[in-house]
């Protein structure tokens, strides 16, 4: 009799054997490519979010260039001023030789975008708070 149960007991470890490895779908080819291997689900989400991680870090945005936030603010001043200063500059040379027509036209231009500028502020103000734009009589 023990050894009856004893047969049993190995039929039964080596069925669940069998079972075990039919389960693992990583090792059996799919039904629809064979040469090619399933993944399995885990497998699937971690390369997805390697993909995933890998885009972000392409697209990632922020301080690339290793400065301090008071570095890059100086940085741009300085270039601003540069700036400013070509085109001052640049307007001296063009009043230095320009007629009495052209110093006309350089002014009214100047005043145009002077009101442009006065319209965006207020343009500016009035959708911060439209009410009290309303009450002033923005528009």
């Amino acid at each position: 009799m023990p050894s009856a149960v004893n047969d049993a007991f190995v039929a039964l470890e080596r069925a669940r054997a069998r079972a075990n490895e039919n389960k693992n779908t990583f090792d059996r080819p799919s039904k629809s490519r064979s040469n090619e291997r399933r993944m399995t689900r885990g497998a699937q989400r971690e390369a997805a979010k390697a993909k995933g991680d890998k885009k972000a870090k392409e697209k990632a945005k922020g301080n690339k260039e290793d400065l301090t936030p008071g570095q890059r603010a100086e940085r741009d001043a300085r270039a601003l001023q540069e700036k400013a200063k070509a085109k001052a500059k640049e307007k001296e040379q063009l009043r230095e030789g320009a007629s009495e027509e052209t110093l006309k036209q350089l002014a009214e231009e100047e005043k145009r975008k002077a009101e442009l500028r006065a319209k965006q502020r207020e343009s500016k103000f009035a959708s911060g708070n439209p009410l009290l734009a309303k009450s002033l009589g923005i528009k």
